[in-house]
């Protein structure tokens, strides 16, 4: 379990247990993996402040537009293709995301859990029954490698314990370096927008990933940062809480407010995704 509350230097921990970890080959990618099982990481959100990020240039806004995204419930990558291409990648031949994760929580079930997840909190603080769920059982994983993509936060539990919001996300796969930071991010915003939406303050969000990993592609940038000296502490990025309602009345504003008030590392490693 890696905590943190404001320490500018917390993803060197995970980072060094992966680094210390043998290679072998994923069979999917056919690329060198350093991986390690079942990762927690559990952060204090109650301050309203994004996690510090100083390993390398990550961007808040960019996960604050794929929070807004997943609000939208929809297949359609146009809201986030102005703010990441990455996700054009995972388009089919109609340009949709099949499995985009918002549509899979407000659409593909038959009911929008979103919806139903912040009535129930509203109604129920004590409800310990609020999953968000994008796993498909039906076509997701079990040897089906022809999907273009399949969630990898498959699981966004949510409570409310002592009049604070807490999200535990079960993630079964996670590219550290380059996808992992943003999942914490975007995560973190959409607990912002849970909590504003609740009229409760913020409380923690935590991370279970099952297989925790770097590619050998982005080895020679891991092992730079953990030989680097410390990073000099950045003013942090804060967190924007308006309600999914006002979020979703004006996203592109939501996401200009995060870019205009964030803070990013100067340090850069160029980091593609291994798909």
């Amino acid at each position: 379990m890696y905590k943190t509350t404001t320490d500018d230097m917390w993803h060197f921990r995970p980072l060094a247990d992966i680094m210390s970890a043998p290679t072998t080959t994923n069979h999917r990618t056919g690329v060198g993996t350093k991986r390690v099982p079942h990762i927690h990481l559990s952060f204090d959100c109650s301050d309203g402040y994004y996690v510090p990020m100083t390993t390398r240039a990550i961007y808040p806004h960019i996960a604050a537009a794929e929070a807004l995204w997943m609000l939208q419930g929809t297949q359609d990558p146009s809201f986030i293709a102005r703010y990441s291409p990455m996700w054009a990648k995972f388009t089919d031949e109609e340009g949709k995301v099949a499995a985009a994760y918002g549509y899979r929580w407000r659409k593909a079930f038959g009911r929008d859990q979103l919806q139903q997840a912040l009535k129930t909190l509203s109604e129920d603080p004590s409800n310990r029954q609020v999953i968000l769920m994008a796993w498909d059982p039906s076509i997701d994983g079990l040897g089906n490698y022809h999907a273009k993509n399949v969630p990898c936060p498959f699981a966004f539990t949510l409570n409310i314990i002592d009049g604070k919001l807490n999200g535990l996300v079960s993630q079964r796969s996670g590219d550290f370096l380059v996808g992992v930071m943003y999942d914490i991010l975007c995560y973190q915003t959409l607990l912002a927008v849970f909590a504003a939406t609740l009229g409760v303050p913020l409380g923690q969000l935590s991370f279970t990933i099952a297989d925790c990993h770097v590619y050998e592609p982005h080895f020679e940038a891991a092992l730079e940062m953990l030989a680097a000296p410390e990073s000099p502490p950045l003013p942090r990025s804060p967190l924007l809480r308006k309600s999914v309602e006002t979020a979703l009345s004006a996203p592109n504003l939501y996401v200009e407010t995060v870019r205009q008030a964030q803070t990013v590392s100067s340090t850069r490693y160029k980091m593609e995704i291994v798909e």
